[in-house]
């Protein structure tokens, strides 16, 4: 788990959330998230990336997605850089992967 201090704090259910704790993907999370875009589909809608995020993140953190849709860009930006550390490979890493 990791503290994300946002630079704008933002106004949800009359409370001001000033910071949001989010923990690392798991492969259930992924999972999740191919369900939800899999379910869109089913009713004729393409989730754009962006809105991915929006959803993964709302999970990762464990707070509405109205709440990360509120979020400042640079906020935003905060917990993508949390996200995508989690996700890459580290530069050492020579280890072929079966999608490779």
């Amino acid at each position: 788990m990791e503290i994300i201090q946002l630079t704008h704090p933002v106004q949800h259910d009359e409370k001001t959330i000033k910071e949001l704790e989010i923990r690392r993907p798991k492969v259930r999370d992924h999972i999740w998230l191919e369900h939800q875009e899999s379910s869109a589909l089913r009713e004729g809608k393409r989730l754009a990336d962006v809105e991915k995020d929006h959803k993964l993140y709302a999970r990762l953190t464990d707070v509405p997605e109205e709440v990360i849709g509120k979020l400042d860009m640079q906020d935003w930006g905060k917990l993508r850089k949390f996200y995508l550390g989690c996700v890459t490979p580290s530069v050492s890493s020579d280890q072929k992967t079966e999608t490779d």
